[in-house]
């Protein structure tokens, strides 16, 4: 195997694993068992990529999966405090 191709096949499980990340955030919480070990899972090869200085593929499917999943939950989350500050304005009784 070229280190072309070795460089690609660790690319690809770090997408992989990034994608079962958000996965498992969404489903069971960022405080859950099974999060925090999808995070192990996915640490641990990023932590390698890091020490070999291989940048992650954004360009693939999975990465580009697990990059809507954080975009679509920056949304929620701003909604919500969009929401509960204008929920705040209106019980303001102005002193």
């Amino acid at each position: 195997m070229k280190k072309a191709d070795i460089i690609k096949t660790i690319q690809q499980e770090e997408a992989k694993m990034w994608l079962e990340v958000k996965r498992s955030e969404l489903t069971y919480g960022q405080d859950s068992p099974l999060h925090a070990y999808d995070r192990t899972r996915w640490s641990a090869i990023h932590d390698l990529m890091r020490s070999l200085d291989i940048n992650p593929d954004y360009t693939l499917p999975e990465a580009k999966q697990a990059t809507q999943i954080i975009i679509e939950r920056e949304a929620e989350k701003a909604m919500v405090e969009q929401f509960e500050q204008e929920d705040f304005d209106k019980r303001d009784i102005g002193f």
